[in-house]
């Protein structure tokens, strides 16, 4: 149930006068339905982050999976990690885990770069 602004004060109003009457109880039950309603959200939300971590450990599986199989699709598909993976700690990451990354278009990421020397 949802109250117009207007609504709600003269209720309050009204709670304030007879703080046991139907009017606080009213808000009473609406403020139990509205954190309802916030928890339930709270749960799809998470819910939904979880399905996404899920989804992108399967594709990466399924990739990984081709990629020990077809060293053609491996060949691309390093190819794409190459235009999408522009850190240098990224690259250097995947180079450790044996796959050729193309050093081209690459940022210089403050985690991968050298000391200055002064």
């Amino acid at each position: 149930m949802s109250l117009k602004p207007k609504q709600r004060r003269l209720l309050e109003e009204e709670a304030q006068r007879n703080p046991g009457g139907p009017a606080a109880q009213i808000l009473k039950s609406l403020a139990q339905e509205e954190a309802k309603a916030i928890d339930l959200m709270r749960q799809a939300s998470e819910q939904a982050k979880k399905d996404m971590t899920r989804q992108k450990i399967l594709i990466g599986v399924a990739v990984l999976s081709e990629c020990e199989k077809n060293p053609t699709f491996r060949e691309r598909f390093e190819k794409v990690l190459s235009r999408h993976l522009t850190a240098t700690r990224d690259k250097e990451i995947m180079n450790r885990f044996g796959w050729e990354m193309e050093n081209e278009n690459t940022e210089n990421n403050i985690d991968s770069a050298p000391a200055a020397s002064e």
